[in-house]
């Protein structure tokens, strides 16, 4: 009983090795992601590695993944023409009499103060009717221009750098079942290497032994772990087993929550009209609005029932730059209303799921490998630095050593 006892502590050490790796892999993954913001005083402080290089990974994901799989023209082409136009129809219809009243009183004052009922019901009617006609013109419009209009790498980095969060999201959304693995397989690789560290430990009782095998174990499966995922990104076959990246062999699954999450977080139809509106473009589409506004009201509302009384007054039924600038506005704040995000993104995300689902294994690699390759020694040097830690913990504790004797 007394000889068993004097080897407990050896038997222990692989348990405690899986336990560092465990640890020193679950330690590495929080650290990619954690703390969103930095937290800190003055230089003293961590940001979660992923958080921290957003931007840039989220312009390379677009440049390497997005980019090569659908253009921004193809995305908005996605988008189906009847459903954008029913929801901008929807948020315009209710405030038509708001607006007509509103501009026509400024245009042509007098004679819409003393229109009758009639004239002016007949007028919202028009203006009603005008609505779709004038959503499609827009969209058409839009459509072919888009591909120097808009800027999806832009507009993601943007959103990316506006919000911290969602890029750190859209990973841990298509990659939580891989650093689930990344964080058991310290267990897998940290047993089996504790074994060895038992042995060489028994026969080789240096205090340096245990605190180096500490720090061997916890970079080595940090480093092992993150290559897993995604190499080899062609399936290998060895002894009749199939080896491939993990992230790799999830290709589908992935491909769809990819693309609900890029869609969601990065470029909705929000977001897209918000960059048209008000980005580095905003100007020349602004002046294709006002266009089709023109063109529209010029041909539809203001020839339509006040035509003769406009004519008869001998107001111009042009409309001045003051009206035009007001619906600018409000077509503007319609097209940023969170309502007609509504259904319009479900073919875009369809196309994205089938064009990424259908990617070369190598092409398709390129979506997560930026994040292993930012900054990843730093994972690696963390997990040597605790297992050297937890090495030396266990020769202090369990053998009454010291690196100092």
């Amino acid at each position: 009983m007394s000889d068993l006892l004097a080897y407990w502590p050896y038997l222990l050490i692989p348990i405690l090795t899986a336990g560092i790796g465990w640890s020193t892999n679950w330690l590495g993954i929080k650290m990619m992601m954690h703390p969103v913001k930095r937290m800190g005083i003055g230089p003293i402080g961590w940001q979660g590695i992923i958080p921290r290089m957003r931007v840039r990974m989220t312009r390379i994901m677009v440049e390497n993944c997005v980019s090569t799989i659908c253009s921004p023209q193809e995305m908005l082409e996605a988008v189906d023409d009847s459903h954008a136009i029913e929801s901008i129809t929807a948020q315009i219809s209710p405030q038509i009499k708001d607006w007509a009243d509103e501009i026509l009183s400024k245009q042509v004052s007098r004679l819409w103060n003393l229109a009758p009922s009639l004239v002016k019901k007949a007028v919202y009617r028009e203006v009603e009717k005008l609505v779709p006609h004038l959503a499609e013109d827009i969209l058409a419009e839009l459509k072919g221009r888009m591909s120097y209009l808009i800027d999806i790498g832009d507009i993601a980095a943007i959103e990316s750098e506006k919000k911290p969060e969602i890029f750190p999201r859209l990973m841990s959304t298509i990659a939580a079942k891989e650093f689930t693995f990344v964080v058991r397989s310290g267990l897998y690789i940290g047993f089996p290497l504790g074994c060895i560290q038992a042995l060489v430990w028994y026969f080789y009782p240096m205090d340096l032994v245990l605190p180096l095998f500490g720090l061997v174990v916890g970079a080595f499966t940090n480093w092992l772990a993150l290559q897993v995922l995604v190499h080899p990104s062609d399936p290998i076959r060895f002894m009749g087993f199939k080896f491939q990246g993990l992230f790799i062999a999830r290709q589908q699954t992935v491909a769809k929550d990819f693309a609900e999450g890029f869609t969601r977080d990065f470029v909705d139809i929000n977001t897209v009209f918000d960059y048209a509106w008000n980005g580095k473009s905003s100007d020349e589409v602004r002046s294709l609005v006002r266009r089709q506004l023109i063109k529209n009201l010029n041909e539809k509302v203001l020839t339509g029932p006040l035509y003769k009384a406009l004519v008869l007054s001998g107001q111009s039924k042009k409309l001045d730059d003051n009206t035009l600038n007001i619906l600018e506005e409000k077509i503007g704040m319609v097209l940023l209303h969170p309502g007609v995000n509504d259904k319009l993104l479900l073919p875009v995300r369809d196309l994205m799921a089938e064009r990424m689902a259908g990617m070369a294994p190598e092409q398709f690699q390129g979506l997560l490998m930026p994040i292993f390759e930012e900054d990843q020694w730093i994972l690696i040097v963390i997990g040597g630095i605790l297992g050297f830690l937890a090495g030396l913990a266990q020769l202090v504790f369990m053998f009454g050593g010291s690196l100092f004797s």
